[in-house]
């Protein structure tokens, strides 16, 4: 739920490093992104993972959606 409440939050807050990194390897964030990157922007990236198509209509992923 902290991607509805505060989506600007820093992503260490919902991920580890290695999991930040390992996102950043799978959706080939470059280096300049993901170092301003929120905890909003690696949860979307990792509800694509699942098949979330992250599409304009498309509320943000929440629990049922991870």
């Amino acid at each position: 739920m902290i991607n509805r409440v505060q989506p600007q939050a820093p992503p260490t807050l919902v991920l580890t490093k290695l999991e930040i990194r390992l996102l950043d390897r799978l959706a080939r964030t470059p280096p300049h992104l993901a170092a301003i990157a929120s905890a909003s922007c690696y949860l979307t990236k990792l509800a694509q993972l699942g098949g979330y198509l992250a599409r304009a209509r498309d509320p943000l992923p929440g629990n049922q959606v991870i």
